[in-house]
């Protein structure tokens, strides 16, 4: 064997070597992270905190800022404007499911309900996979309305209920007369807000 055909071989040999020892391929690496990763899910259930920690204050900032494009547009416009939660994105519900809308419009037939020709100020998503919320309001109306004025026609509580219990999670918005919206918070026993709610 001559001396070129001697270095081709063993250029071969090492690139074969090379070959052999470069490791794992892509799906190879993929199924060991999904591995790895059902195996941290289950050793440390709380991985999936952030969004469960976030959500209460998720449902805080959105009822919160819904509330004020209320009754910014009510003062805006000198009319009647009603917020709501809904489940189709039309009807107001007392209790909000896991896919709510928040709805702020201007009602011009005055039957609650989103309907052609009713001015939409705010039509929002929001999830809800930890917990639930519902709407207690003055008369156990769904809604909320506020007048020209900026004053609330209506009053009362928006609660989000932890579906686990942890009471440190459970928020509460109210509406007073003036219109005004505040985080109330009341000590022990804030579940007991949630007595009555779907799933609890």
């Amino acid at each position: 064997m001559d001396a070129h055909a001697a270095s081709t071989c063993h250029g071969a040999e090492l690139r074969f070597a090379r070959r052999g020892s470069a490791g794992h391929n892509l799906p190879e690496l993929l199924v060991t992270l999904a591995m790895v990763s059902l195996l941290l899910a289950a050793t440390y259930p709380g991985l999936d905190a952030p969004g469960k920690r976030s959500e209460p204050r998720r449902f805080t900032l959105a009822v919160t800022q819904a509330l004020m494009t209320a009754r910014s547009a009510a003062i805006a416009s000198g009319r009647r404007t009603t917020f709501c939660g809904s489940r189709d994105g039309e009807s107001c519900d007392r209790e909000w499911p896991a896919e709510v809308q928040l709805l702020v419009f201007e009602d011009w037939d005055g039957n609650r309900q989103v309907d052609i020709g009713d001015t939409v100020h705010l039509k929002q998503a929001l999830a809800l996979d930890h917990g639930r919320a519902l709407a207690r309001l003055s008369a156990g109306r769904p809604y909320l309305r506020y007048r020209g004025d900026g004053s609330a026609l209506d009053f009362g509580r928006f609660t989000y209920c932890p579906a686990d219990g942890d009471e440190t999670s459970f928020r509460q918005l109210v509406v007073n007369r003036v219109g005004r919206v505040y985080q109330h918070h009341d000590g022990e026993g804030r579940l007991d807000h949630c007595d009555g709610l779907e799933g609890w």
